[in-house]
Protein backbone atom coordinates (compact mmCIF):
# COMPACT_ATOMS: atom_id res chain seq x y z
CA UNK A 1 0.00 0.00 0.00
CA UNK A 2 1.23 3.58 -1.18
CA UNK A 3 1.34 5.37 2.06
CA UNK A 4 3.77 8.51 1.11
CA UNK A 5 6.79 10.07 -1.43
CA UNK A 6 9.95 10.93 -0.05
CA UNK A 7 11.22 14.31 -1.82
CA UNK A 8 14.77 16.59 -1.44
CA UNK A 9 13.93 19.56 0.26
CA UNK A 10 16.51 22.39 1.65
CA UNK A 11 19.42 19.37 1.68
CA UNK A 12 16.93 17.18 3.60
CA UNK A 13 14.70 14.54 2.93
CA UNK A 14 11.29 15.07 3.66
CA UNK A 15 7.92 12.68 3.26
CA UNK A 16 4.72 13.45 2.82
CA UNK A 17 2.85 10.90 3.86
CA UNK A 18 -0.98 10.12 2.98
CA UNK A 19 -3.85 9.36 5.65
CA UNK A 20 -5.08 5.98 5.00
CA UNK A 21 -8.48 5.25 6.26
CA UNK A 22 -8.77 1.93 8.22
CA UNK A 23 -11.49 0.57 7.85
CA UNK A 24 -10.69 -2.61 9.36
CA UNK A 25 -11.37 -1.36 12.79
CA UNK A 26 -14.76 -0.52 14.45
CA UNK A 27 -14.45 2.65 15.24
CA UNK A 28 -13.49 3.94 11.97
CA UNK A 29 -10.47 5.95 12.89
CA UNK A 30 -7.95 7.09 10.85
CA UNK A 31 -4.89 6.58 11.37
CA UNK A 32 -1.01 7.02 9.87
CA UNK A 33 1.69 4.80 10.14
CA UNK A 34 5.09 4.91 9.05
CA UNK A 35 7.90 2.45 9.31
CA UNK A 36 11.30 3.86 9.08
CA UNK A 37 14.48 1.59 9.11
CA UNK A 38 17.01 2.54 10.98
CA UNK A 39 20.16 1.74 12.48
CA UNK A 40 23.14 2.79 14.57
CA UNK A 41 25.82 2.43 11.20
CA UNK A 42 23.10 4.60 8.89
CA UNK A 43 23.48 7.17 11.86
CA UNK A 44 27.25 6.51 11.89
CA UNK A 45 27.25 7.21 8.15
CA UNK A 46 24.62 10.46 8.22
CA UNK A 47 26.80 12.23 11.07
CA UNK A 48 30.04 11.82 9.16
CA UNK A 49 31.41 8.68 10.60
CA UNK A 50 31.37 9.76 14.36
CA UNK A 51 32.57 7.62 17.28
CA UNK A 52 30.10 4.56 18.20
CA UNK A 53 30.71 6.63 22.14
CA UNK A 54 28.98 9.50 20.65
CA UNK A 55 26.40 7.98 18.86
CA UNK A 56 25.50 6.14 22.15
CA UNK A 57 25.59 9.44 24.39
CA UNK A 58 23.32 10.89 21.26
CA UNK A 59 20.84 8.34 22.04
CA UNK A 60 20.86 8.80 26.04
CA UNK A 61 20.40 12.29 24.93
CA UNK A 62 17.64 11.71 22.47
CA UNK A 63 19.20 13.73 19.55
CA UNK A 64 18.62 10.25 17.52
CA UNK A 65 16.21 7.40 18.34
CA UNK A 66 17.15 4.35 20.32
CA UNK A 67 18.63 2.20 18.27
CA UNK A 68 19.89 -1.54 18.42
CA UNK A 69 23.69 -1.22 19.68
CA UNK A 70 24.73 -3.50 16.75
CA UNK A 71 28.06 -1.82 15.94
CA UNK A 72 29.83 -3.14 12.86
CA UNK A 73 33.10 -2.22 11.93
CA UNK A 74 32.86 0.68 9.25
CA UNK A 75 35.13 0.28 6.25
CA UNK A 76 35.44 4.26 5.19
CA UNK A 77 36.32 4.28 9.12
CA UNK A 78 39.12 1.43 8.49
CA UNK A 79 40.58 2.45 5.45
CA UNK A 80 40.78 5.99 6.79
CA UNK A 81 42.64 5.11 10.15
CA UNK A 82 45.56 3.21 8.53
CA UNK A 83 48.92 4.38 9.58
CA UNK A 84 52.10 3.86 8.63
CA UNK A 85 55.79 4.06 10.42
CA UNK A 86 57.33 7.87 10.11
CA UNK A 87 60.05 8.29 7.52
CA UNK A 88 63.62 8.52 8.81
CA UNK A 89 64.92 11.67 10.79
CA UNK A 90 64.41 14.26 8.35
CA UNK A 91 65.94 17.55 9.44
CA UNK A 92 63.56 20.72 9.73
CA UNK A 93 63.94 23.09 6.93
CA UNK A 94 64.01 27.03 8.16
CA UNK A 95 63.85 28.23 4.89
CA UNK A 96 60.33 28.97 2.99
CA UNK A 97 60.63 26.19 -0.33
CA UNK A 98 63.49 23.86 1.06
CA UNK A 99 61.10 21.35 1.91
CA UNK A 100 57.93 20.22 0.29
CA UNK A 101 55.72 17.37 1.69
CA UNK A 102 53.60 15.74 -0.66
CA UNK A 103 50.62 12.85 -0.79
CA UNK A 104 48.36 11.65 -3.20
CA UNK A 105 45.00 10.43 -2.09
CA UNK A 106 41.46 9.24 -2.83
CA UNK A 107 38.42 10.29 -1.81
CA UNK A 108 37.30 6.52 -0.93
CA UNK A 109 34.92 6.21 -3.44
CA UNK A 110 32.53 9.38 -2.68
CA UNK A 111 33.68 11.67 -5.54
CA UNK A 112 33.38 15.23 -5.17
CA UNK A 113 30.18 17.02 -7.08
CA UNK A 114 32.97 17.74 -10.12
CA UNK A 115 33.75 14.44 -10.03
CA UNK A 116 36.95 14.31 -8.76
CA UNK A 117 38.10 11.30 -6.62
CA UNK A 118 41.90 12.35 -5.88
CA UNK A 119 43.64 14.73 -4.14
CA UNK A 120 47.11 16.05 -4.10
CA UNK A 121 48.31 17.90 -1.28
CA UNK A 122 51.72 20.31 -0.95
CA UNK A 123 53.05 21.22 2.72
CA UNK A 124 55.96 23.65 3.09
CA UNK A 125 57.77 22.29 5.93
CA UNK A 126 59.10 25.72 6.80
CA UNK A 127 55.89 28.13 6.91
CA UNK A 128 53.30 24.61 7.37
CA UNK A 129 51.70 26.30 4.26
CA UNK A 130 49.32 24.01 2.65
CA UNK A 131 48.05 23.16 -0.74
CA UNK A 132 45.29 20.91 -2.13
CA UNK A 133 44.41 20.22 -5.67
CA UNK A 134 41.24 18.23 -6.67
CA UNK A 135 42.11 15.78 -9.50
CA UNK A 136 39.91 13.08 -11.47
CA UNK A 137 42.87 10.11 -11.73
CA UNK A 138 46.28 9.73 -10.46
CA UNK A 139 47.74 9.65 -14.31
CA UNK A 140 49.32 12.91 -15.26
CA UNK A 141 47.19 14.50 -17.84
Amino acid sequence: MFVGKGYLCENMFKCNIAKINNNNNNNNNNMISVYIVESCDLWHMRLGHVNFRKLEDMMKSNLIPNLDKNFDSCTTCMLTKITRQPFKSVKISSRVLDLIHSDVSDLHGWPTIGGKKYFVSFIDDCTRFCYVYLMHSKMKS
